[in-house]
């Protein structure tokens, strides 16, 4: 494994990588093909991960973004596009990304915003559970416990709960949901209807207070009485 302080950067352009290096002073390790990337995860511990979306003519520096997280769960993951419309952000910070960047990169925008990052998943280093309203989620044993009961998850049903709650009572499209729940794998649109009703039967047999609905031709989104609330319980 590299040890040494470094960043890995997922773009077609390679004068990104550099342009990276050159701001932040550390090496950097540039690929060009996501498939690459996953294969090479392992053997990287990088400060940060800087990735583009349009790669070529179809492929998404998106769907990546998941695999990478388990491999690097406390590591900064920063979309970087020139994309400026706003579903550009929405499907970045969708699929785990931690932030997103526009090109061309401002460089004190760069540097402001990868500290405040690397700050953000430092505190995550400490976080066991996360409490979501009127229940806790433990990430680590894959279980829900609220006021109705107690109820063992699968990590699919975890992934996707968690990107539900981030997305704080706004839809989440189902496309979004089958990347971050099966990453690197096609499923059908009724694979992830399954899981979702999963989901929400324990969500059911847990909570008094939310619910997991169904919005036609949009997706899903987590409800409640009251805003939705995620902190770290120790």
């Amino acid at each position: 494994m590299f040890r040494r302080p470094h960043i890995v950067v997922l773009d077609d352009d390679r004068q990104i990588c550099r342009i990276l290096e050159k701001i932040l002073g550390v090496r950097g390790f540039p690929f060009e093909d996501a498939k690459q990337l996953i294969e090479s995860a392992e053997k990287f511990q990088p400060e940060a991960a800087f990735i583009d979306i349009h790669l070529g003519l179809e492929a998404s520096g998106l769907d990546v973004i998941p695999i990478l997280r388990r491999n690097w769960p406390f590591c900064p993951i920063i979309v970087i596009t020139s994309d400026t419309t706003d579903k550009a952000l929405e499907d970045a910070l969708s699929c785990e990304a931690d932030d997103i960047i526009r090109k061309p990169i401002n460089e004190n925008e760069l540097v402001s915003r990868l500290r405040t990052r690397k700050k953000d998943q430092e505190a995550k280093k400490g976080q066991v559970c996360l409490r979501i309203i009127d229940i806790i989620l433990d990430k680590l044993n894959r279980t829900l416990k609220g006021p109705l009961g107690k109820r063992y998850i699968s990590q699919t049903e975890v992934n996707l709960l968690i990107a539900l709650m981030k997305a704080q009572g706004n839809v989440v499209p189902r496309e979004t949901l089958k990347r971050i729940g099966w990453p690197g794998i096609a499923v059908t649109d009724n694979a992830v209807d399954r899981k979702v009703s999963e989901l929400r039967q324990n969500l059911r047999d847990t909570s008094e207070r939310l619910v997991l609905r169904s919005v036609y031709g949009k997706g899903f989104l987590l409800e409640t009485l009251d805003p939705v609330i995620c902190k770290t319980v120790r």
